[in-house]
C-alpha cells in the first residue's frame, strides 16, 4: 500500500523552505514521503485568519468526486463538492498516492493533476488565500478496470457563469486547473479533466455536500 497522510501546514512550509534552498524536486519528494511534487512557488502560510484549507472527499468508497460549486465568483463563499455514487468501488483504494502542486504566480493560476492515464482524484485540499490558490494537494488512485473508461474530456465553469464546474453523470475527474479568466488578479474559473465510465443508469446516485473553509480575511 502506498498510503501517505496529508501534510500538516508545518510540513508544507518545510517543503517550500526546501524549495527556497534549491533542493531538487525528487529529493524533496523522497524526504517528505510524497510520490511526486511540483515545487515552484513562493513561501506562504494557510494559517487563519488570512488563509484557509478547503477539503473535499466523498463519504463512501463507491463514490467519486464529480463537481465543485460556489456562488460567483469562486471562493467568495463556501465550496460545495459533489459526488456520484456508482454503487460499487471502481478504483483501487489500496493505492492512495499523494501529490503536491504549487502556483508559480502567487495563486492566480494553478494546475494539478493525477499523473496516471487511468488515475482519478479521490480527495483533495486547496489552500485559499484572498481568492488565490497557492497550493493544492491531490490524492489519486488507479481505476480497477480501465476498459470501462468511455471518454476523457474537459469541462469548464464558464457555461455556469463561473459558479459551477461539473463532469456530469457517470464521470469523475483527474485534473483541475484554476485561472483568472477576467484579468482581475484572482481565481474566477475552474477547468476539470473528466473521465466518463461505462456504468448502467440504474446504478447511479448523487450526493451533494458543503466544504466550507474558515473565513478568509
Amino acid at each position: 500500500m502506498s498510503k501517505r497522510k496529508c501534510f500538516s501546514i508545518k510540513e508544507k512550509n518545510l517543503i517550500l523552505h526546501e524549495v527556497d534552498k534549491g533542493v531538487e524536486k525528487r529529493d524533496i519528494a523522497l524526504k517528505f514521503g510524497a510520490t511526486s511534487t511540483t515545487t515552484e512557488g513562493q513561501k506562504f502560510s494557510c494559517d487563519p485568519p488570512k488563509g484557509a484549507e478547503a477539503k473535499a472527499e466523498c463519504p463512501m468508497d463507491s463514490q467519486l468526486l464529480n463537481a465543485l460549486g460556489s456562488k460567483s465568483p469562486f471562493f467568495g463563499d463556501a465550496l460545495s463538492p459533489k459526488c456520484y455514487d456508482f454503487k460499487e468501488n471502481i478504483y483501487d483504494k489500496s493505492k492512495d498516492d499523494v501529490y503536491y502542486f504549487f502556483s508559480v504566480d502567487g495563486g492566480i493560476t494553478i494546475n494539478a493533476q493525477c499523473p496516471g492515464k487511468h488515475d482519478v482524484i479521490v480527495k483533495y485540499s486547496l489552500c485559499v488565500i484572498d481568492a488565490h490558490i497557492p497550493a493544492i494537494v491531490l490524492h489519486c488512485s488507479p481505476i480497477k478496470e480501465p476498459d470501462r473508461i468511455l471518454d476523457i474530456f474537459n469541462t469548464s465553469s464558464e457555461p455556469m457563469k463561473d459558479a459551477l464546474v461539473n463532469c456530469d453523470s457517470k464521470a469523475a475527474f483527474q485534473k483541475m486547473f484554476f485561472k483568472d479568466a477576467d484579468g482581475k488578479g484572482v481565481v474566477t474559473r475552474v477547468i476539470y479533466q473528466c473521465i466518463l465510465f461505462d456504468v448502467p443508469d440504474d446504478e447511479l446516485d448523487s450526493t451533494l455536500g458543503d466544504s466550507k473553509p474558515d473565513a478568509v480575511g
